[in-house]
């Protein structure tokens, strides 16, 4: 496979690349980064192709809207299956950088209008229920009785996922995905996860891990009260219950042991 994927990389670059650099702890996506400027994404599985479709419809509508970069895909590669190549945002992963800058982002974002755009609309409440219906089959028999019990109290928080505003999300923001160049967030990456949903799942890593992640909020243009913040922390808490889901559904043990760790240092 690996062999044919760098063969498609020399065909689209019209040249041997000088340094390869392959990526593969990726659930969704296998990444290979030539030369450090170009960046290849090859999806794992069908469904992962029909995600990488909604981006490759998404992201040029968003880039001029965006305060800051998101990938432009110069390839797009359908045959033998599909990939997409994209010049490398040049960044770091954010630390404690410019909350004004995230603000503005997220802002910009949440106030985008999707309309013709193939982006996914889930009924809200119903699709957090059916996973934490999941969780409890895969994830919750590794648990002991007093985590179980702690368990069902974070999943009846489901409850809560009600009348909130749709908005389109990244749904998938954490230090890798926020890019950051000179103190300034400069790109955002990896879309596979956008859908039109609750704005607060936007902000679970940045106000729970982020040092101004309050001063985030604060200069945030959305609406944003005492139930966005608990319905962020709820998503936050929810977030490595699927790191161990994903590890039981591929046998990866050290994503399952990762993920429990995780779920008990959060659970409620």
């Amino acid at each position: 496979m690996r062999r044919r994927r760098l063969a498609l990389i020399r065909e689209t670059l019209g040249r041997e690349p000088h340094e390869l650099v392959w990526v593969d702890d990726g659930y969704d996506f296998e990444v290979a980064l030539a030369d450090r400027e170009w960046v290849f994404r090859f999806p794992r599985r069908a469904a992962v192709r029909e995600v990488l479709e909604v981006e490759i419809a998404l992201l040029p509508a968003l880039a001029a809207e965006l305060p800051v970069a998101v990938p432009r895909f110069e390839f797009v590669l359908r045959e033998p299956k599909l990939a997409v190549a994209y010049r490398l945002i040049d960044g770091e992963p954010i630390r404690d950088e410019d909350p004004a800058g995230v603000a503005a982002f997220l802002s910009a974002l949440h106030a985008f209008d999707p309309v013709g755009l193939p982006v996914d609309r889930p009924d809200w409440r119903s699709r957090y229920e059916r996973q934490c219906d999941r969780f409890r089959r895969t994830v919750v028999p590794l648990l002991d009785r007093g985590e179980r019990r702690r368990a069902d109290r974070l999943f009846a928080e489901t409850e809560a996922l009600v009348g909130v505003a749709p908005v389109l999300l990244h749904a998938d923001l954490g230090p890798g995905h926020l890019l950051c160049r000179e103190g300034r967030l400069v790109g955002v990456i990896d879309w596979g996860d956008a859908v039109i949903g609750d704005a607060a799942l936007d902000f679970a890593w940045l106000l729970d891990a982020h040092p101004r992640g309050r001063q985030i909020l604060t200069a945030y243009s959305g609406s944003a009260d005492d139930d966005f913040v608990a319905r962020a922390l709820f998503y936050h808490r929810l977030a490595p219950w699927y790191e161990a889901d994903y590890g039981l559904l591929v046998g990866r043990r050290a994503s399952v042991e990762a993920g429990l760790a995780g779920i008990r240092a959060r659970l409620p």
